[in-house]
């Protein structure tokens, strides 16, 4: 089963800006206070198939922290153009489907450099059921790449996106709709 991370040279310029983003992050939090970041939407991508589509840090932390508005970091890509990496305040789990487990069940990431936190990053299921919500063209191509790539077939994500379902209330008729799509999509793959 394909790994996270294992499509990335550890000398990558969009890696390193990440590491150094989340170092800006960790310098902002006070010391011993147990704090998880849970890396989230395109960036997960990114560290599972090192395919650039985003240049937003998203995700959600274990307990309520402040950061700052305009958190940035510039750097230079591969093809020494300037990029910024920011963080995205307005990305929010409550409104994706996501299933009850997808904090349990994510991977730690090694970041050793952090002193104040801990980086995980969602499972490349979970990350998937969370593209459900939106399903936007992206979303179905990163689905079947995920699914090409052999991290889970359809029948998991179907499996797992209902099992999600669960927790939700609601008219939940596009969710529905949006499952059996995905599961369409994904067996195309």
């Amino acid at each position: 089963m394909p790994k996270i991370l294992e499509h990335i040279n550890t000398a990558d310029p969009m890696l390193k800006a990440l590491s150094d983003f989340l170092l800006m992050m960790d310098a902002t939090l006070p010391a011993h206070q147990d704090v998880h970041f849970y890396l989230s939407g395109g960036m997960v991508v990114y560290l599972y198939t090192g395919c650039q589509r985003t240049f937003y840090i998203e995700g959600e932390f274990n307990r309520k922290v402040y950061i700052a508005d305009g958190l940035s970091l510039v750097y230079r890509d591969e093809g020494d153009k300037e990029r910024l990496i920011r963080f995205n305040k307005n990305d929010n789990t409550r409104f994706n489907l996501m299933h009850p487990n997808y904090l349990q069940d994510s991977l730690e990431l090694p970041f050793t450099h952090l002193k104040n936190m801990r980086v995980h990053a969602l499972s490349a299921l979970d990350l998937c059921v969370s593209k459900i919500s939106r399903l936007s063209p992206i979303d179905i191509e990163d689905i079947q790449s995920f699914v090409r790539a052999g991290h889970f077939s359809a029948e998991e994500l179907e499996l797992r996106a209902r099992e999600a379902l669960a927790e939700y209330i609601g008219d939940l008729k596009q969710y529905r709709d949006n499952i059996s799509l995905a599961k369409q999509y994904a067996l195309t793959a």
